[in-house]
């Protein structure tokens, strides 16, 4: 890959000492130190290089591109769409072309070309870390949000040239109806308590969670009675850089039953029998 012209990267993020370089393995998209030659962390400044030197040393034969590192002191939110954009035609799905017109921001066309990234200022930081979402009215389509903690893809191929815009009631007021949306959906999905243990019985009479994972070999961290894993088991990019520990967790509801979550867009339609058939080798 030959990186673009260092113009279609916007000024005000090159003069912050942010940037990395990632390459793809597998898939998963893993930030890379400028230099010396290995990995770098979202979460760690000392592994972040200014845009010259990202730039400047990039070697094509082992990476693939730039990304930008997020803080929250920098005030920038990046929105990610993801399997909005035919990379054939260029159409663009309703809801993601109806919002980067309103937007109004700088705006870039995702590495894979099937998708968008809006960057845009907020003058207050978002009540979470992010959001990841399926669109209601398009669940092909997703939306996730970033404000910290994460690189961000630069691919440099420009869609909307405008500078990056200050938008921060927009952001927050869309930011609070997905986070409502995903509330009540998560809710209604709970399982009503009937006092049964079905599934605590169907993989072993009597066991607990804490033996099943310990006789899996899966590795965790006990937080009252959640167990967060160190690492999803359908992709180890699901990790807090932060503390090494994954967004997914198995804990026990309260009837006995057993329950599967993780943050991530991608494992929203997997539950506990689709973990537990993963650890058994199922």
């Amino acid at each position: 890959m030959t990186l673009p012209d260092k113009k279609t990267f916007p000024k005000a993020l090159r003069k912050l000492d942010q940037w990395l370089q990632y390459k793809i393995v597998d898939g998963v998209k893993i930030p890379k130190q400028c230099h010396p030659n290995g990995n770098a962390s979202s979460t760690d400044p000392d592994t972040w290089s200014c845009f010259y030197d990202a730039y400047t040393y990039f070697n094509p034969e082992k990476r693939d591109g730039l990304g930008f590192a997020l803080t929250v002191e920098d005030g920038y939110i990046v929105f990610d769409m993801d399997k909005v954009r035919n990379p054939e035609t260029g159409d663009t799905v309703e809801w993601a072309a109806t919002m980067i017109e309103d937007l109004d921001s700088l705006t870039y066309i995702s590495q894979s070309g099937t998708g968008y990234h809006i960057w845009m200022r907020s003058s207050e930081p978002l009540p979470g870390k992010g959001l990841s979402v399926k669109w209601p009215t398009d669940p092909d389509t997703a939306l996730e949000i970033f404000e910290q903690k994460r690189f961000i893809v630069m691919s440099g191929n420009l869609y909307k040239k405008t500078g990056i815009k200050d938008r921060t009631e927009r952001i927050h007021n869309i930011y609070n109806n997905i986070a409502a949306h995903k509330a009540k959906k998560h809710q209604q999905s709970q399982p009503k308590p009937s006092g049964a243990k079905a599934f605590r019985n169907h993989v072993g009479k009597g066991i607990t969670l804490k033996d099943f994972l310990d006789k899996h070999n899966v590795a965790y961290r006990p937080k009252n009675d959640v167990f967060q894993l160190y690492e999803c088991p359908w992709s180890s990019s699901h990790t807090d850089e932060s503390d090494g520990v994954g967004h997914a967790a198995v804990f026990t509801l309260p009837d006995g039953r057993w329950a599967f979550s993780c943050c991530h867009n991608h494992c929203e339609d997997r539950g506990i029998k689709h973990f537990t058939a993963f650890v058994k080798g199922e």
